[in-house]
């Protein structure tokens, strides 16, 4: 181990926390009635992300396959989608839409509640932090309600804290995911707790497509961002600020969501040393 990361964690501690990684068993099958496995935390840093280093072995084991539609014979599935940015919304929409859900949105909480009362969606991406009413408090009133109980309710936080989870669920929320989210793991989560079936498209390896954006990402990608955008990047990476990374990414506009995927690749990847590459300012 480089000496460095020795001395910030003490042997003992690092040895305790690769057994522990090494220990933990993984079971493919879906459970319906528990929220779904995930890593407490995905980033840079070795150390604190045993978990994304179990999630990467798993991923190389199970190759990726797209989605291209829905399977038939299914009801149809209504999703509403609460999210006070546009952008954010739009993406959702955009990626489910097409597939053959039935999508409608709302930009705050209490929009997101008189819509569920009036559609009985079947399922809720919920934004926990959003103005007029959050997420927390909308998911808090239609669990109240015995037909609210029936409603799944998945709540997308950028929180890189594994705190945050047990705010979540003690809100009423049957499980989250962080952003910014891989497609794979809105479609996984919705069969998870609908059952939903998808048609899919095989992919040859579970990193291909992430490779070939990864190899696409350039300075010049990067450029469609304003200048200070770029150094708070830069800043974050040599960080390893994996939290502030994140939230400079959802920043980043639908139109250009290639280089949003890359980047999110990079950082799960524990690959801040190449996003700082790309960032790096230019010496005269």
């Amino acid at each position: 181990l480089p000496p460095a990361v020795a001395a910030a964690t003490g042997l003992d501690v690092l040895s305790h926390a690769l057994e522990s990684y090494t220990a933990i068993p993984f079971d493919s099958r879906p459970k319906p009635a528990r929220p779904l496995e995930r890593p407490a935390y995905q980033g840079c840093n070795p150390i604190s992300d045993i978990w994304a280093l179990r999630a990467l072995d798993i991923q190389k084991q199970h190759p990726t396959r797209s989605v291209i539609g829905l399977a038939l014979d299914q009801p149809k599935y209504r999703i509403l989608v609460v999210e006070d940015k546009w952008e954010s919304r739009k993406l959702l929409v955009k990626l489910l839409e097409p597939l053959g859900f039935e999508v409608r949105e709302a930009e705050n909480g209490k929009e997101g509640v008189a819509l569920w009362s009036s559609w009985e969606p079947h399922l809720i991406w919920m934004d926990m932090q959003m103005p007029v009413m959050d997420g927390y408090e909308a998911t808090k009133q239609i669990k109240a309600h015995l037909k609210g109980q029936a409603t799944v309710i998945i709540a997308l936080t950028a929180s890189a804290f594994i705190e945050e989870r047990a705010v979540i669920l003690s809100a009423g929320c049957d499980d989250f995911v962080r952003k910014p989210f891989r497609e794979e793991e809105i479609f996984e989560t919705m069969a998870h707790y609908l059952g939903v079936r998808y048609v899919y498209e095989e992919e040859t390896s579970a990193t291909s497509p992430q490779r070939s954006a990864t190899e696409a990402l350039t300075r010049e990608a990067l450029a469609v961002m304003p200048a200070e955008w770029v150094a708070q990047l830069y800043q974050a990476a040599n960080e390893v600020n994996n939290q502030q990374i994140f939230q400079l990414i959802e920043q980043i506009p639908s139109e250009h969501g290639q280089v949003a995927i890359a980047l999110t690749d990079l950082v799960r990847n524990f690959r801040c040393d190449k996003i700082i590459d790309l960032t790096e300012p230019a010496t005269s």
